[in-house]
C-alpha cells in the first residue's frame, strides 16, 4: 500500500529541465559569469515556484574605499567569541576596525555599528559569510581576492586549516592551502 501526497508537498518533483541544469551549474559544475547569467535568468523565470535563492555578489563597492583588518584574534576558535556589547555568542566581524559584535537576530550591534560607523561589511563567524550592509548582499570569498586574507584567518580559527582558494593567477583553479 501507499499513500499520495500532494505535489506542493515534494516542489523538487516539478523541477524543470531547465531548472535541474541550473541547479547543476550552481553546485559548482561551471562557474564562470555566462553560467551564473544563465543561472539568474532561468530562476527569475522559475520564481513562481516559491523559495528564496541567493547568488552572493562578486565585487562590492564599499571595499575600495577601506583596508581590511585582519586581528590575530580571527585564527583563534571562534565558538570563544563574544558580543563585546552584551556578550552574546552570535557574532560578527568588522572588516574595517576589528570589533566583534552581535547579528541582526540577536540584539542587533552590528546593524548598529554599521550606521553609526559606516563600517558595511562583517563577516560571520557561523558560517563565514560576508555581508555588506549597503549593498544588502551577501559576498563572494572566493571571487573577491580583497576578502581571501581575512576568510583564510578566519578558516584556520574555525577548521584549524587554511581554505583553497582560487590562484588569482590562474582563472578557474584553485590553489593549494597554506
Amino acid at each position: 500500500f501507499f499513500v499520495l501526497f500532494p505535489l506542493s508537498i515534494y516542489p523538487f518533483l516539478l523541477l524543470s529541465e531547465r531548472q535541474t541544469k541550473a541547479k547543476r551549474v550552481k553546485e559548482g559544475m561551471a562557474t564562470d559569469t555566462a553560467s551564473e547569467d544563465l543561472i539568474r535568468a532561468l530562476l527569475a523565470e522559475d520564481a513562481d515556484m516559491g523559495g528564496v535563492q541567493v547568488i552572493p555578489r562578486s565585487d562590492c563597492p564599499h571595499l575600495a574605499s577601506h583596508d581590511i583588518v585582519i586581528a590575530d584574534k580571527l585564527k583563534e576558535n571562534p565558538a570563544n567569541f563574544r558580543c563585546s556589547t552584551c556578550g552574546e555568542d552570535e557574532v560578527w566581524y568588522c572588516l574595517f576596525c576589528g570589533v566583534m559584535l552581535c547579528s541582526r537576530y540577536k540584539n542587533r550591534h552590528m546593524v548598529e555599528h554599521c550606521e553609526k560607523e559606516s563600517h558595511c561589511v562583517a563577516l560571520s563567524f557561523s558560517d563565514l559569510s560576508f555581508w555588506c550592509f549597503e549593498c544588502s548582499a551577501y559576498l563572494n570569498a572566493f571571487d573577491i581576492t580583497k576578502l581571501h586574507g581575512v576568510f583564510t584567518a578566519a578558516h584556520i580559527g574555525k577548521f584549524g586549516e587554511a581554505p583553497a582558494l582560487p590562484d588569482p593567477n590562474k582563472q578557474g583553479a584553485a590553489s593549494s592551502p597554506a
